[in-house]
């Protein structure tokens, strides 16, 4: 049996994260170490107060279905993926701190004319921690020769979801990362898995990203004729742009519905239909004309049922992506396996003084 051991390399004296232990509740989360979901968006976020102008293409009474036209010369689609490889939680004097080890990883697939590559990737791992501010340092966890590097993040609040949610930013940060730095053709576009505001806009800048959403928790259409036009898209064709604006985080959008494939004979008046939306800095007749060219070109990649229980929303070169991204970070419940015994050798944990850091 190979020997396992955590050693906290930290930059000043700290009480908690040397204690930090398996957490028995975090099952369901560790789960999610095989690749099953949770790259989906927060509910929450999609639904701050947002305003609507259904007016910026085309008044609300005459929407129609437009179709898409015109060649791309190139799609990057860019996607991540993170997973809870161990929860934690160590028992303080005022009450219990959780945290999480994680490893995320995000990437590129640059489609052209005949082929599609790999073309960027980071990873990360880190150590969240449920408190407003942690020492800069690292765990790294040996099993026999190797070894894994986890970083020390603080969650910056308490509760569950904000220790979640800080693995989720990191993979965002590096969905950002991609995609401001990947080599893209003139008059390529960039495809990005989610919703745009969530994602550093200085790392993007002066890149035409697009974000795809395929689940659909709101429909952001009121009145007759645009509800009238979404349920008539075709394969192939769009609604016309409507202005979105958010206060947080402050973020001002064009978006769109498009259709990728059928709906088919028992399929709901939404499968088969994608919301997209791009920042509004550019303008509307650029946003238009890369609008155009999606319409036509993302139903290629629209992958058939039984691959994928987002299809055919979640397109080829994504559902490739985020299995080659999930293999580059090794065996999850592997590693698992090793951090809940290497951190069973350091004994039972006691009750540190942290009121200041909580």
């Amino acid at each position: 049996m190979e020997l396992c051991a955590i050693r906290w390399e930290l930059s000043a004296d700290d009480a908690v994260v040397p204690l930090l232990r398996p957490d028995p509740w975090t099952a369901p989360l560790e789960a999610m170490a095989a690749g099953e979901g949770w790259q989906e968006d927060d509910p929450e976020e999609e639904d701050p107060s947002r305003r609507l102008d259904l007016t910026v293409e085309l008044p609300p009474e005459e929407w129609q279905p437009i179709d898409g036209r015109g060649d791309l010369v190139a799609i990057a689609f860019v996607d991540g993926v993170c997973r809870v490889e161990a929860g934690l939680a160590v028992w303080t004097e005022a009450g219990p701190i959780w945290a999480l080890m994680g490893a995320c990883a995000a990437g590129a697939v640059l489609c052209t004319p005949g082929s599609a590559e790999v073309v960027a990737q980071l990873q990360d791992r880190l150590v969240v921690i449920g408190m407003r501010r942690v020492p800069e340092g690292t765990a790294v966890l040996t099993v026999g020769s190797s070894a894994l590097r986890y970083r020390l993040v603080a969650a910056g609040a308490g509760d569950r979801r904000s220790v979640h949610r800080g693995l989720l930013s990191a993979m965002r940060q590096l969905e950002a990362e991609v995609a401001g730095s990947l080599p893209l053709p003139q008059g390529g576009v960039i495809v990005l898995d989610g919703l745009l505001p969530f994602h550093p806009h200085h790392e993007m800048a002066g890149r035409m990203v697009v974000g795809m959403i395929k689940e659909h928790r709101r429909l952001y259409l009121h009145g007759t004729a645009p509800l009238a036009c979404l349920r008539r898209l075709g394969t192939g064709q769009r609604t016309p742009l409507f202005l979105m604006e958010r206060d947080r985080p402050p973020a001002r959008l064009y978006s769109w519905y498009q259709r990728v494939a059928p709906a088919g004979p028992v399929g709901h008046a939404l499968r088969g239909i994608v919301r997209l939306e791009a920042w509004a800095e550019g303008g509307i007749e650029q946003v238009r004309r890369i609008a155009d060219l999606l319409a036509g070109q993302l139903p290629l990649y629209a992958p058939d049922g039984y691959r994928d229980r987002r299809a055919p929303a979640n397109p080829y070169p994504v559902l490739a992506l985020e299995e080659h991204l999930r293999r580059s970070l090794g065996d999850g419940r592997w590693i698992r396996r090793q951090v809940q015994a290497a951190l069973a050798a350091f004994g039972g944990p006691s009750s540190p003084k942290v009121s200041g850091f909580i």
